[in-house]
């Protein structure tokens, strides 16, 4: 398994934080307003983290032999991957539209409406790093021993 990298991330961040700047962008200046961060939102996403950290813990029982192996737990372990690598960029992603989003409400810190804003999209992203944070650690519980070992095999 190839971890996923730091610069996929970013690069996944910088892209998300345009593209959230620029919707926001757009919707205020056809008079929308500032799109709303709902909390539900951001209470999913942080009940995503806890359940990613959940599988993360369920791994490491599986992996240490703490917890018996049953038929089908290899294909649930491939399954875990795969969700913790997409996780971990769907957190990058999101962590960049919600501070794009908050980008945009800067120039209104001084009104209620523009503090309030800032104040849902920061926390937004926050449970977005929660989520990202999760992924990496289940992604980091899915490795096998041994698979950081490239090339240390004695000789």
């Amino acid at each position: 398994m190839t971890p996923t990298r730091p610069s996929t991330l970013l690069a996944a961040g910088v892209v998300g934080s345009a593209l959230g700047y620029a919707v926001t962008s757009l919707l205020d200046s056809l008079g929308y307003g500032l799109p709303r961060v709902s909390w539900v939102g951001i209470g999913l996403l942080l009940f995503l983290a806890v359940l990613l950290l959940v599988a993360s813990r369920r791994v490491r029982a599986w992996i240490s032999g703490d917890r018996p192996q049953a038929p089908g737990d290899a294909l649930t372990m491939g399954r875990l991957v795969a969700l913790a690598m997409a996780s971990s960029v769907f957190g990058a992603v999101m962590t960049g539209v919600y501070l794009g989003m908050a980008a945009v409400g800067l120039d209104r810190l001084s009104t209620e409406y523009g503090r309030e804003h800032v104040l849902w999209s920061l926390g937004g992203a926050a449970a977005c790093i929660a989520v990202l944070a999760a992924a990496l650690i289940l992604e980091r519980a899915c490795r096998l021993p041994g698979d950081g070992d490239h090339g240390t095999e004695p000789g």
